[in-house]
């Protein structure tokens, strides 16, 4: 009963708007792939192999120097406000107008600093160039980000799936032209920053008509200060988490060559890909968590404990997958030029399930109010990481930049549960646990089966997807419930 008690709290349009999003995830992530292809293969064949390898390890640096600077820039205003938004009798046009003008302020202020940071840190002028243009894209995409707070509360994702596959859609187009002309790295860059000013633009015209909200209004100086510290905590520990998450890329792009760090960067775009997933379930959850732990933490035990089933039925294959097919995921994405990032893809895979889990119990953390003690997990995780990387990448490179994120993320995902146990939350275990288990393990056997690609897949996903319900782990009465749940609006 564990699973229509769960679903009976979960609305319905959570599953349908997880579909929405999938698909349009799904959709974004193929173009953001092709994006990636044809710009390494543009490279390539414009500047040669070396050239054009080491000339995709400047986007790499630039990207991961502006994606650790705009979480400084996001300082937790995000998350504090899908947060508060969700809490009942919450007033979400001033909560959002707040969050607003605190979010362009921190946006110029960080971004100012951050460019005069780069002048100083040992990069090549390639770099810094590609740091002045792409800053834009970075600004787009958190003002845009803002907006799914709203979405995620209404429950209406088919908007900003639009917005991403559209956005996306742009870029690819861009890059082809400026790869069709032969034209530099920093073109790509322009690229990117089109393609995010769409999305932006999308997800604004979206969110003004469930929320009717003003861009340009005047907010309480007040109400800024007290989102200001409310998000502090949140933003602090987000920052330790990037610089956690991102830390060995910059390294890399300090101690290695650009090639090594294109290699990594191109096996960490699958892993980065693919984080849509728990990101987007996960703060659809938030709502729930926080409605429901309001009173009591434990409240949201069955929610925490379904989602762990239902990640674990994707996860597990998901992560297996891309063991198995990690050669043929990078010559789509790089061709045999990038063949070198095929062992780092295969370690990020394990990593990405570590990650899956430990979103969902963040959020779990962050619904009850423990989020400061993110700070003092991701201090300790970001000392485990950068000693780890300045020991051994100067040795093993990338390879080991990939080990230290695997240790990295289970680390980090191990703290988390402790966190969520601690405080009342049973966050593992239901009586289709070792099914779900046992139909994984199949799916493992069919694709260790020495045949062609195709044949042990197709073998592999019929065998998983008929166990799962032969074992009753999923039960068509299941989907029914959600259906008509779904049918008659019931939420």
């Amino acid at each position: 009963m564990l699973y229509i008690q769960a679903m009976a709290i979960l609305p319905a349009r959570l599953f349908t708007g997880t579909i929405i999003s999938s698909v349009g995830r799904v959709v974004g992530t193929i173009i953001s792939i092709l994006t990636i292809a044809v710009m390494t293969r543009a490279l390539t064949a414009t500047l040669g192999i070396q050239e054009g390898v080491q000339a995709y390890g400047v986007y790499a640096a630039v990207m991961a120097y502006l994606s650790i600077v705009s979480v400084f820039a996001d300082g937790g205003i995000y998350v504090i406000f899908t947060r508060e938004a969700s809490r009942d009798g919450a007033d979400e046009k001033r909560l959002f107008e707040t969050a607003w003008v605190l979010r362009l302020i921190t946006i110029i202020v960080t971004f100012v600093i951050a460019l005069l940071l780069a002048f100083l840190l040992p990069y090549s002028q390639a770099i810094r160039f590609g740091m002045l243009v792409g800053i834009w894209g970075m600004s787009f995409q958190l003002a845009s980000q803002l907006f799914m707070g709203i979405f995620q509360k209404k429950l209406r994702l088919w908007a900003p799936a639009v917005g991403e596959v559209v956005g996306r859609a742009v870029q690819l187009l861009f890059v082809f032209i400026f790869g069709f002309l032969g034209f530099g790295i920093n073109y790509f860059i322009l690229a990117f920053v089109f393609g995010t000013a769409i999305t932006f633009w999308v997800n604004l015209r979206s969110a003004q008509k469930l929320t009717n909200f003003n861009i340009f209004a005047k907010t309480n100086k007040t109400d800024l200060r007290k989102m200001f510290y409310e998000a502090m905590p949140m933003g602090i520990s987000l920052v330790l988490s990037v610089i956690f998450f991102k830390i060995d890329s910059v390294l890399l792009s300090f101690l290695r060559p650009a090639s090594d760090l294109a290699y990594y960067a191109l096996a960490y775009k699958v892993l980065e890909s693919l984080l849509f997933f728990p990101a987007m379930v996960g703060g659809m959850l938030m709502p729930i968590f926080s409605r429901l732990g309001t009173e009591k933490a434990g409240n949201i035990s069955p929610v925490v404990r379904t989602s762990v089933d239902l990640y674990m039925i994707g996860v597990i294959p998901l992560c297996a997958s891309l063991w198995v097919f990690a050669s043929q995921i990078i010559a789509v994405l790089g061709g045999t030029a990038f063949s070198p990032a095929t062992p780092a893809l295969r370690i990020l895979a394990l990593a990405l399930g570590a990650l899956f889990f430990g979103n969902l119990f963040g959020n779990a953390i962050v619904a009850i109010g423990k989020q400061k003690l993110f700070i003092y997990i991701y201090v300790v995780l970001i000392i485990f990481n950068v000693t780890l990387n300045l020991i051994f990448i100067p040795r093993y490179s990338f390879i080991a930049a990939a080990w230290v994120t695997l240790a990295s993320e289970v680390f980090s995902t191990a703290c988390a549960f402790f966190v969520i146990q601690q405080n009342g939350i049973v966050a593992f275990g239901t009586k289709r646990t070792p099914k779900i288990l046992l139909a994984a393990l199949l799916f493992l056997t069919a694709l260790a089966l020495p045949i062609s690609v195709t044949s042990k897949t197709i073998i592999a996903l019929v065998l998983y997807v008929g166990s799962l319900f032969w074992l009753r782990a999923l039960e068509w009465r299941h989907i029914s419930f959600l259906f008509n749940h779904q049918k008659h609006g019931t939420s």
